[in-house]
């Protein structure tokens, strides 16, 4: 597709969805007394169904159920007017990447300093990948990484399901219509009032690693289906999970029998080994000790669990090591489980980091001067900056404060930030050390002390690049400043996955 047409195809979309002049409706409307077959699409106004390279322009249009990607076309016609109200979703335009948009949004006066974009076709890919990496392995997506309702939105279409922590989120996807047995309640300190919750709604799955946590379900929802958290090895981890959660091996064979003692409904184990675990070792010894627990299980009491939870922890950048950690991890369940165990894992970051990418204005710049306090970062003959950013720690950056300010470990989830200016095309090989200063009156709202970036000025942007984990759900409006705006779109490179 040529620039100017893609261009010009980008712009009808905007104008679509944010003047409501509706090219579907009259495609609607053409084909809503006929059959539901590609030759009614045909007989369509061509203009209005493909762009000159053949590609549907209706599939495209309609496509906000994200099961348009993977059906065949008259299925798809057929599912975009059963949900034609959500196509009608006027905040949702399609473009080849986020970049482009990026640079078409910051033309547009009435758009924020700060905002990002998320692509909602990517995450259909990251779905798509996922199910051709594992196939038996069911994610139950982790909704405290990103609960955006869009978000969740696709993945209930596409039928993934969710791991909750809480009322909020359980409730938050009942309201996208997302059935109870497709819901984990994986929170092993939860509120009274959530277990009532998830006991009016019928949510049976829910984890637990102690006596108290037990005791404290089974008076409340007996009925409950539950999951032993055991530690795993989190050595090969960014955040470390074990001081807080799981129980010892020691400890796993008391709880099982305490649970066939009291006629407890324990269906299975569950283990998480951290977040961007970087060692398939980590989940090999996990599953292997969960083995030894299921064995022990039925040969000391006849208990038949069947559910094996793997957790999370995988990277969510398109880093190799995920090929690799999951070929072994699917070796090491076929070894040691078979096809009775239904095993489901709970990716977040993998999901939902590629899909966004954040614009932060520069609001302010300083050269920093030569004293003595910055003799230990200052470079001989090298200018030093100080960058105000739109957006600091307290909005969308939580992952340098999660990952504790490490560039290299930010860079290897895919966190970069990328120069853009309408002014000058920056040279790449001439680069300053700078600081990157957040926007609120807290001194410690502070990015890092040194980045290497070309000389910049108030107005420039840095795009920042697989930002979709946390950077929502842990923002807040410290000093009033408002938190990124998102805008939404299909990448339109990633329409047939």
């Amino acid at each position: 597709m040529s620039n100017n047409l893609l261009k010009d195809n980008t712009k009808q979309d905007l104008e679509f969805y944010l003047n409501g002049t509706s090219k579907l409706d009259k495609i609607v409307q053409s084909i809503s007394s006929t059959s539901l077959s590609s030759t009614s699409i045909e007989n369509c106004d061509e203009n209005i169904l493909c762009d000159r390279n053949g590609n549907d322009r209706f599939q495209r249009l309609c496509n906000k159920d994200p099961e348009l990607l993977i059906e065949p076309l008259d299925k798809s016609i057929e599912i975009a007017l059963k949900n034609f109200n959500s196509a009608k979703d006027k905040s949702l335009i399609y473009c080849t990447n986020a970049l482009e948009y990026i640079k078409m949004l910051i033309d547009c006066p009435s758009t924020p300093d700060s905002f990002h974009v998320v692509d909602l076709g990517k995450l259909t890919e990251r779905y798509k990948f996922w199910k051709d990496t594992f196939n038996d392995i069911i994610p139950y997506y982790a909704v405290k990484a990103n609960p955006d309702p869009k978000v969740i939105e696709v993945l209930a279409r596409l039928g993934v399901g969710f791991d909750c922590a809480s009322e909020k989120e359980i409730t938050s996807l009942l309201e996208q219509g997302v059935s109870p047995d497709r819901i984990i309640f994986a929170n092993t300190r939860k509120f009274v009032s959530a277990i009532n919750l998830a006991k009016m709604h019928g949510i049976k799955k829910m984890t637990f690693d102690s006596t108290d946590e037990l005791q404290k379900i089974t008076e409340i929802y007996p009925d409950a289906e539950l999951i032993l958290r055991i530690k795993a090895d989190d050595s090969h981890s960014s955040v470390k999970m074990n001081t807080k959660f799981g129980c010892s091996m020691t400890r796993a064979r008391e709880m099982i029998k305490i649970c066939y003692e009291k006629k407890v409904n324990l269906i299975g184990i569950s283990f998480h080994v951290g977040s961007s675990c970087s060692s398939p070792l980590s989940y090999e010894q996990a599953i292997e000790d969960s083995a030894i627990l299921f064995k022990e299980a039925k040969e000391k009491y006849s208990l038949e669990f069947k559910l094996l939870d793997i957790g999370g922890g995988w990277p969510g950048s398109d880093d190799p090591l995920f090929l690799d950690i999951a070929e072994k991890v699917k070796n090491c369940l076929l070894k040691n489980f078979d096809s009775s165990v239904k095993v489901i894992s709970e990716p977040g970051r993998y999901f939902c980091a590629p899909i966004v990418t954040l614009a932060t204005k520069i609001i302010g710049t300083d050269e920093i001067e030569n004293d003595e306090s910055m003799e230990d970062i200052k470079t001989d003959n090298l200018k030093y900056f100080s960058y105000f950013l739109s957006n600091g720690i307290y909005q969308s950056f939580f992952d340098c404060l999660y990952f504790q300010f490490d560039l290299e470990v930010l860079r290897k989830e895919g966190l970069e930030f990328i120069p853009f200016s309408n002014r000058v095309k920056f040279d790449p090989s001439v680069l300053y050390p700078a600081i990157l200063f957040g926007p609120s009156c807290d001194s410690y709202d502070k990015l890092f002390d040194r980045i290497m970036l070309p000389e910049m000025k108030r107005g420039d942007y840095l795009f920042s690049y697989n930002l979709g984990a946390y950077y929502n759900a842990c923002a807040t409006k410290f000093n009033g400043i408002e938190q990124s705006k998102p805008y939404y779109f299909y990448s339109l490179g990633k329409m047939n996955v």
